[in-house]
Order: structure tokens, then sequence, then C-alpha cells
């Protein structure tokens, strides 16, 4: 009941909105305080522990929002378990935590050169993605497009394919497909797409918001 007050009450000074995606890190430091070496003293101890475990709580309710910390405290899925002092031959024995690679998007065109993005598509990677553009998936239309045009990991070089890609997942109003088909128009002309069907696909994907598009279509005005 106590934790429950002072998780109330630190979230009333809170300045920030709870924000889920910021527990994982602030696990991270909170554990990493809490694993520190203290000098030992019974007093200055049980002080040192009652200010980290303030600040537990405060990082909690800044970054994860008092309501939900309520909740799991009450559902027991939170206890103080969860910040428990491991012993240094615990700390010898943990295993690092590995975070896995995040996964290949077309949103990456946006501040990325779109080779750059090609290069990072494997063979595995690509019989994913032509599974996901068969069943009609945009994002995945794009980077079959991407790979089509790089001629990268499993993916036929072919502006054709290419061009066939990018139609399907443009009608979408997929912005990275729409901006990747000027690209398309510039690197292969024959591939079937038209100046002016390049020009308003890339306009188009300016005013979705789409940066890299932006960039390219102010260069691309007279004066």
């Amino acid at each position: 009941m106590r934790f429950e007050a002072l998780i109330a009450e630190i979230d009333k000074l809170s300045p920030t909105k709870a924000n889920v995606a910021a527990l994982p890190s602030v696990l991270a430091v909170t554990r990493s305080a809490l694993l520190k070496r203290r000098e030992t003293g019974g007093e200055k101890q049980l002080k040192t522990l009652g200010v980290f475990a303030a600040a537990v709580a405060a990082l909690f309710v800044v970054g994860f929002g008092a309501g939900r910390v309520i909740n799991l405290v009450r559902s027991g899925e939170l206890t103080m378990a969860s910040f428990q002092i491991s012993t240094p031959q615990a700390q010898a024995a943990a295993t690092p935590t590995i975070t896995p690679a995040p996964i290949l998007t077309s949103a990456a065109l946006e501040r990325t050169p779109w080779r750059e993005v090609a290069a990072r598509i494997d063979e595995a990677m690509a019989s994913q993605i032509e599974t996901r553009a068969a069943a009609g998936d945009a994002d995945a239309q794009t980077l079959a497009c991407l790979g089509h045009m790089a001629g990268a990991g499993g993916l036929l070089p072919s502006p054709t394919a290419a061009r066939e890609q990018c139609d399907l997942a443009s009608a979408q109003n997929n912005a990275a497909a729409l901006y990747l088909s000027w690209q398309l128009r510039r690197t292969a002309p024959h591939a079937g797409i038209d100046d002016a069907t390049a020009n308003a696909r890339l306009r188009q994907a300016a005013d979705a918001g789409f940066t890299a598009a932006q960039i390219d279509y102010a260069a691309s005005l007279p004066g």
C-alpha cells in the first residue's frame, strides 16, 4: 500500500506522459544502478536501499505510467524480486541479453540510400519478402521492387519485375513505393514507368511526408 501511494505521489510530479516503449531502457538503467557494489554498514546500506527504492519507483512512473505499475504490483507480476541485488557469483554467471536485429521495412528508404537498404537483403529475407508480397503486403512489395532493382539476395535483377511490384505497392499508396518508382525511372528508364507517372508518384510521396521524396521533389523544381 505504501509503495502504491509513493508511485501515485511521484506520478503527480512527473512531467512526462506514460511511455510503454521506455520500459526496457528504464529496467536496464535501474538494474545497472542496483547491481553496483556498495560499502558495508547497516544504516548506510539501509539508507542507500531506500534511495534506490524511491529511484526505481520514479523511473517506472515516468517511463511506464503509475496505473500500469500499480496493476503489475497488485497482480504479482512486479515484485521487489525484480530488482533483487545479485551476488558477485550470480553476476559472473549472468548471460548478457542479446537484442534481436530489427526487421527490415520499406520505411528504411526514408533516410537511407536505397542501395544500402538493398544490401541488407539476404536470400532468407528475400524468400520472406516474396511470400508476403504475393499475399498483398504493400511493404513487402516495396522491398521486392527494391530487391529486383538491385538484384539483392535471391531476387532476380529485373527492372520489369521491380516496376510490377512498385505498381502494386503504389496502388496501395505506400509512400516508399511511390518514391522508389521515381528512383526506378531514373536508374532503369526501360522498366516501363514514364516520366509523368514517376514525377506524379514522387510528388505524392512528398505530400505524404516521406522525407527522401520531399528532398528530391524540392530539388526537381525549376529555379
